[in-house]
Order: C-alpha cells, then structure tokens, then sequence
C-alpha cells in the first residue's frame, strides 16, 4: 500500500536514524538558511548541527528529547527539545523536509515536544530574524516575540528572535 504524502510517524529518534536525520537537517539547511546567512556561516551551522557526532550525543546520552517524523523509513521530520533549570521547554531544532511541508510533520513534532514535557508552562526558541515563513508559522502556533539577539546562538552578526508560548 503506496502511502500518502501526509503520512508519516513520529516517534523517538533511535541511533539508526541518524544517517537520515543527518541528510534531513542538511538539506533543510541549505534550502531555508541559503539567502539568510553568507555560504561560510551556513556550512558551519549545518556541517555541526547535521553531524552524526552532534546527532549521536543527544541521543545516546538522553540529556534531550529527540523526535523524528518517520515516512517510508526516511526522516521527514526532526524536533530536538529540553527542559531548562525551571522546566520550561527550550525547542533548539525544528526542521522538515523541504519538499514536506504543509503536510503536518511540523505540527506533529511540536505537538509530541510539548507533550514530552507534561510539566512545563511554556515553551522558548530562536528563530532568525529573516526567516520569515518559520516566524509566521510559530505565529499561527500561538507564539509571540519576546526579545532579540544580534548574534543567532552564538553565530556572531546572525540576528534571531526569541519566541514563546504558554502551554
């Protein structure tokens, strides 16, 4: 049976996922940070957040919730997610794949974060300024702006927002 484009599962990323997480956060990279960021900067931040070193940390070590959207055995989906010294929600990685959007694997993976965390009041991110569509989307999700960075998680001269919402 051919599955549909909004099919998929999530559940929580194993080790061997970590080759199609890799490739997914890459490729999110590259189509939605490419006009945000000069090329330096880009491979940076994608080289380290897709790496299968990065990758294998948080998922050996547990010290985040890790959630894939899985589809035809393939990552379409990714959310990293921990709770912070007051047991708030901090979401680090949200990313779907390009070609999947609008299919509801972002919903589902913020959706499975917050519910990871029954205890928390809100949940924070950072978005970077000029990404507009995650901004509106976030939105459209409740979220509001509450403060401003010049320097996008330590990315020197990258700017972000800071967004919350109360769960």
């Amino acid at each position: 049976m051919s599955r549909q484009p909004g099919q998929f599962t999530v559940r929580a990323c194993r080790l061997g996922d970590i080759a199609s997480v890799g490739k997914l956060v890459r490729a999110s990279f590259d189509h939605t940070y490419r006009d945000m960021v000069d090329p330096e900067t880009l491979n940076m931040m994608r080289d380290a957040m897709s790496s299968p070193v990065y990758l294998g940390v948080r998922i050996v070590f547990r010290s985040t919730t890790n959630l894939v959207a899985i589809s035809n055995n393939e990552a379409i989906g990714f959310a990293l997610a921990q709770s912070d010294e007051i047991g708030d929600i901090i979401l680090y990685m949200l990313y779907v794949d390009p070609g999947r959007k609008g299919h509801g694997a972002g919903s589902a993976l913020l959706d499975a974060a917050i519910a990871s965390f029954p205890q928390a009041k809100t949940i924070r991110l950072e978005v970077l300024r000029k990404n507009s569509a995650a901004i509106s989307w976030y939105q459209a999700k409740g979220f509001e702006i509450f403060g401003e960075t010049s320097h996008a998680s330590g990315t020197i001269g990258v700017p972000a927002f800071y967004m919350d919402r109360k769960i």
